[in-house]
């Protein structure tokens, strides 16, 4: 390993710096964060977030700090959390608990859990193995956004008249004749 190997690997000290600057001023303004800690830094997003390991009255939490310029993030972030909780907070296929929401300072708090994330532990996976974790992550997926969807009237005349736009502007006659029968069988399933 080369010097500037091990200089790549090592965190970015005025990002934490900062962040501790941060997290100490939200702190002295909020009552609520008097127990709070940060204990280290998972995450980095440079312009964006960071993600860090802490705890709020008493319990292990990650804290997900939003950088300047994206509290409106926060606020979507916190909004869903919001509206999952009630729907899997328990069994199988649970979400992390949401325990505190700062707009002003941007962070949240989420309960810790123990595990491997998924994405790490399908990369870390031999390529056969892999499949295994799809029907589980499937099965989650399928739990988070059944509380989200409705079923209404299919809207589509706005996708028909994009896609007849779009077919008169192909300049492949091939592909023009290809597209002219998809768009006609398009046409007599939206009657």
């Amino acid at each position: 390993m080369t010097d500037a190997d091990a200089t790549s690997r090592l965190p970015d000290m005025e990002a934490l710096w900062a962040l501790a600057e941060r997290f100490e001023a939200a702190r002295a303004d909020d009552p609520a964060l008097a127990g709070a800690g940060m204990d280290d830094m998972l995450r980095l997003v440079p312009g964006q977030r960071a993600v860090c390991r802490g705890h709020i009255d008493g319990r292990p939490c990650v804290w997900r700090i939003f950088l300047d310029g994206h509290d409106t993030a926060a606020a979507r972030e916190w909004a869903e959390l919001q509206r999952i909780w009630p729907e899997m907070n328990k069994g199988p296929f649970r979400v992390v608990e949401p325990l505190y929401f700062s707009p002003e300072h941007g962070m949240i708090a989420v309960q810790e859990i123990e595990g491997k994330p998924l994405f790490k532990l399908l990369w870390k996976a031999p390529p056969r193995k892999r499949a295994q974790w799809l029907d589980p992550a499937a099965q989650w997926l399928r739990q988070y956004t059944e509380s989200s969807e409705s079923w209404q009237e299919a809207g589509h005349i706005g996708w028909l008249q994009r896609a007849e736009r779009a077919a008169r502007k192909q300049p492949f006659e091939e592909l023009r004749k290809l597209e002219t029968a998809i768009l006609s069988e398009l046409g007599r399933l939206a009657r």
